[in-house]
Formats: structure tokens, sequence, C-alpha cells
């Protein structure tokens, strides 16, 4: 199969899609693999580490011509959709819940669109799950990143000068980024709570070493005070990404917390992209943060793609999963 991997146009996006060991990979497994000159600069991968692996470089116009199947992180932008052929493969996010008429855009260019968006969360594509692999060091970045804009320190610390005790963090989500900013906060040392609708999370979020809080708002409420960290991070796939924070709740929280809206849409006030810094907290929309470890990123989500292009014959057999992922197909 002839393979193609182009920079993605976002100017916020950083990652690739495929990092040069997975070009390593699919050209031992038999495969042509064409990439655009500077497809992984701004993830750390240099063209020479393309091209060791095996890769022919050119421009974007010219892989578009030559692939057969294109793996990558977002759907193609406008700007590439002069480069589209009939009966070209892409997987990506083509983000279909949220931008349902971009859809008509590749059954007309007749593209077989492969949607990682409509994945079923079942356990035997779980592998190939790009969801779970990015929200996973979204989740890890939020952390961080929260921490980086506090003034307080994390951790418990004993000095001649006196004790300086755990900062408190609050997630709310407790799904795959959630679980992983609760993990991350409680390396650092933060003193954590966490909440999520789902009864199951409860078990899951104390197996962190967390304390788990009721999803009502009034428990939240009551720990709010006490939070000088707050991590949203609950989205839905398939729809309108909900507010859990509201600007009331906001002034519960003390002088000087960070709050940071990793959904883009969890809080009231939260403006997606930008940091609201007042006198009373700073809050940070971010939904890209998987784009901030970049280097990583592109590692896992290249392993999810590996394995996808691998076992594509047996995922066209799995109807539970093809019937999902086919967003648009040539022949119709």
């Amino acid at each position: 199969m002839i393979i193609g991997l182009v920079k993605e146009r976002p100017a916020w996006e950083y990652r690739v899609a495929v990092a040069p060991q997975t070009v390593e990979q699919l050209v031992s497994a038999g495969h042509q693999v064409y990439a655009e000159t500077g497809a992984g600069e701004r993830a750390g991968f240099s063209n020479e580490l393309y091209s060791r692996a095996g890769a022919a470089l050119l421009n974007a116009e010219e892989v578009y011509e030559k692939a057969e199947f294109m793996p990558k992180i977002w759907a193609p932008q406008e700007d590439e959709y002069a480069f589209l052929h009939p009966n070209l493969w892409i997987l990506a996010n083509f983000e279909s819940y949220k931008k349902p008429e971009r859809t008509a855009v590749w059954k007309k260019y007749k593209i077989n669109a492969l949607a990682f968006e409509r994945l079923p969360r079942l356990s035997r594509v779980q592998d190939i799950d790009t969801l779970s692999s990015q929200h996973n060091l979204a989740g890890y970045k939020a952390a961080l990143l929260a921490m980086d804009m506090q003034t307080q320190t994390v951790p418990l610390m004993m000095t001649a000068a006196g004790t300086l005790t755990p900062l408190k963090a609050l997630v709310i989500g407790a799904g795959v980024a959630g679980l992983q900013a609760v993990a991350t906060l409680q390396r650092m040392g933060a003193q954590v709570y966490a909440t999520d609708i789902r009864p199951e999370a409860e078990e899951q979020i104390k197996s962190l070493g967390a304390k788990f809080v009721a999803s009502a708002p009034e428990e939240i409420n009551q720990v709010l005070p006490l939070c000088a960290v707050v991590i949203t991070t609950v989205s839905v796939i398939s729809g309108k990404v909900p507010q859990v924070l509201s600007a009331a709740q906001l002034q519960r929280l003390p002088f000087g917390a960070v709050v940071l809206d990793m959904a883009g849409g969890n809080v009231e006030t939260s403006i997606t992209g930008r940091l609201l810094d007042n006198e009373h907290y700073r809050l940070l929309s971010d939904p890209h943060l998987a784009s901030d470890v970049a280097y990583s990123a592109s590692q896992l989500h290249s392993r999810n793609v590996y394995n996808f292009i691998s076992r594509l014959e047996k995922i066209k057999q799995d109807k539970e999963v093809w019937s999902q992922i086919l967003l648009t197909q040539a022949e119709g």
C-alpha cells in the first residue's frame, strides 16, 4: 500500500500522524511511504529521520497525488481540498459529530473516510483508539500546566522555616483524561479530589489515592473553597461540551486559584484558547493540550495508526467496528 503523510494544517497543531519509528515499521512491512517535507518538524522529527526511516520526501500536492492511504490527525482542511482525489483512503478525526456538514465534502471528492472519533469503545480495538491515547497525554499535560500557572508549591514541604501543606486540587470528570490528571497530580504530591457522574468512577478515583466527591452541585460547592487548582475534563464526542461550572461557582474558589477547562466549554465564562486573568482566579480554556506534548503524542498516535493498518483486513470484517468508522465510501 502507498501511504502518504502530510503536515497538519491548523496553526495550533504540532503533532504529526506518523512518527519516523513507525514509518520504518511500515516500510519493513512492505508499504511505500511518501512524506511531506517538514511534516514532523513541529513535533520534533527532522526530515533526515523520515528519510532514514525509508520515506521519500515530496511536497504536499505530490504526496496526495501518490497516496492510496493517508493517516492524519485531523481531516483535510480547505486548502487541501484541491489535492483530494477519488478513492483515497483517509484515516483521521473528522469531527463528524461537531461538523456533520463536512461529510458532503468527502462524498463530493469520493473519499473513503475512516473516522477515528466513531471507533466503538471496545477492548478488542483499544490499541487503535487515538482518542484514548491522546486524551491520556492531554490529562497529563493539564496537570503540569495548571501547576505551572499556580504560585503555590504542590507537595507537603517541611523546612527549617516551617511547613507548607499540600496544594488541594479538584478534577471534574474521571474519563481517560481526568484519571490521568488525577494520577499526575497525586504523583506531584497534591491532595486531590475528583468527581464524575458514572457510578464506577468512584472506585477508579479511590484506586489512585484521590478523594471521591459526589457530582451533585452542593457537594462540589463544599470542595471548591479548598482547591487552588480545578481541572475540568468533561467532553461528549457526539454532542456539545457540557457546562459543569458556573460563574457563581467560580466565586467560591480561593483567591489566586487556577481553573483549566481542557474540554473547551465546561466553564460558563471560558473562551476557547483564551486566558481570563482577573484578581480572583485565572481561567484557561484549551482543548488541544495533546498538541503541547507533540513528540510523545505523535508516537502514541503512530502506534494506533500502525495497529490499524496492520489489522485493516480484519477490521473490515468486524461489522460492529467497520460500520461505525466508515464515514463515507467512494463507491457510495
